[in-house]
């Protein structure tokens, strides 16, 4: 048997086409290399790949072998916590308003359509365009500046498109960046080194600078998204000098944003009032007045029933809470369904956010687990401060909304769902590397 014959006949029980040639061309030069050592030891050519040929194994047997550990894999588990996450949103917006409840459900059905596409589109075409990206994100933001279009709509799709591009572009940034590389600019007859890592940091900055233009709730979640990304390049990468940076990096930012705060306080003239307000987001009862947000809440808190719609709670703190189910979807939740469906919500968003960071782990290309860790970083974020909010309006002021449950407009959710799709289409090749790690591929078949 020759080596095309052979190799033909391992690729067709191989179901997966796009592996096919990766493959190929991986078994043809570990039979190239063994051809040579036979050939060295004496043998002739034509012997020398028999033996080769040989020592392979049986054709159709590596074939399944192969088929069966670069099969794509569906996410049928996240799949599940997800619907769940989409029943608790079909809930919330079915409170008061039926027509709310129509259009989430024609807008989860046109979803489908781009979440397939996206599904079997081979996410690894995107690592080669993220500076593409990066400029697609900008002027995705510049656009409506520019066009002097401040509608809260606009502003708000545009904001939540942006803050997706940026993460898969800096994934992008990360992954295809070169340790010390350097870029060389020319300024009057001047030669400047400027390191990437500068650049990658310059450029992040200018993302969050932009997206604080729109949304401040946005622009503090896209910087610690940043943090959980580089976190995790450099636990990969191992090596200690590269941690000291990331802590001193870390540091100097809470310094420099905490002095920011004490600056802004001093300047307003209430920074003598600091630990009274500390004590009172935590103890409202000591200022009604001042907290009133959190009285509020502790209100719903003691009405709520174990299961069904309160009944001893003031018309306008309902009304209040209905009608900003969005920002409070843990309040509108308990209001209207009880203590039950409440702690189920919370259960399903813990689930969804554990089963994002147990997948993190099964990923063995390097591009795509940063970018699970970029997005998923994002919905468990938003998750924990929209819950926090919650329970306390007082102890934060950003405003963020639980992925697929709270969400008024057709921008959050539809784009939710597709960020989920980028999650689900990494997820579906985990176990298939190409051009990234051919040594996995070729220890899968050696015997």
């Amino acid at each position: 048997m020759q080596t095309k014959e052979f190799l033909n006949k391992v690729c067709e029980q191989i179901k997966y086409t796009p592996i096919r040639k990766e493959i190929s061309e991986e078994l043809e030069n570990h039979i190239e290399e063994l051809k040579d050592n036979y050939v060295q030891e004496g043998m002739k050519e034509h012997e020398a790949e028999k033996e080769a040929i040989m020592q392979m194994g049986q054709a159709e047997e590596i074939g399944k072998r192969l088929n069966k550990i670069h099969k794509p894999k569906m996410n049928w588990k996240l799949l599940i916590i997800t619907s769940l996450l989409l029943v608790f949103g079909i809930l919330l917006s079915s409170i008061d308003n039926m027509d709310d409840l129509k259009s989430n459900l024609i807008y989860i059905a046109i979803s489908v359509i781009p979440f397939l596409i996206i599904y079997f589109f081979d996410y690894r075409k995107l690592q080669k365009h993220f500076d593409i990206i990066y400029c697609i994100a900008t002027f995705t933001l510049l656009g409506p500046i520019i066009a002097g279009d401040k509608t809260w709509t606009t502003r708000s799709v545009t904001s939540t498109i942006a803050i997706i591009l940026y993460i898969i572009a800096f994934v992008g940034f990360i992954e295809n960046m070169k340790k010390d590389s350097k870029i060389k600019i020319e300024y009057f007859n001047r030669h400047i080194n400027i390191s990437m890592i500068k650049i990658v940091a310059l450029l992040a900055i200018i993302s969050l600078i932009m997206l604080l233009q729109y949304s401040r709730s946005l622009m503090w979640i896209l910087l610690f998204t940043y943090y959980a990304i580089v976190t995790s390049k450099v636990i990969q990468t191992k090596q200690k000098k590269y941690i000291r940076k990331l802590l001193n990096i870390t540091a100097i930012s809470i310094i420099i944003a905490t002095s920011i705060c004490l600056v802004n306080l001093a300047r307003s003239g209430e920074i003598y009032g600091v630990s009274n307000k500390i004590a009172i987001r935590f103890n409202p009862e000591i200022d009604p007045e001042k907290a009133w947000a959190a009285m509020l809440q502790r209100d719903v808190m003691k009405s709520a029933k174990i299961l069904g719609k309160t009944d001893n709670l003031d018309i306008k703190t309902v009304l209040l809470y209905n009608a900003e189910r969005e920002i409070f979807p843990l309040m509108a939740i308990l209001i209207n369904y009880g203590w039950i469906i409440s702690i189920l919500m919370i259960i399903a968003v813990f689930l969804f956010s554990i089963k994002l960071i147990i997948d993190t782990t099964k990923i063995r290309d390097t591009y795509g687990k940063l970018l699970i860790i970029g997005i998923a970083s994002l919905f468990i974020f938003r998750s924990i401060v929209c819950i926090i909010v919650n329970l306390n309006a007082g102890l934060l002021s950003i405003d963020a909304g639980i992925p697929f449950i709270s969400y008024g407009r057709w921008d959050n959710l539809v784009i939710d769902i597709l960020s989920l799709a980028v999650i689900f289409s990494v997820y579906r090749r985990k176990n298939i590397i190409i051009d990234y790690n051919k040594k996995a591929i070729r220890n899968d078949y050696v015997h």
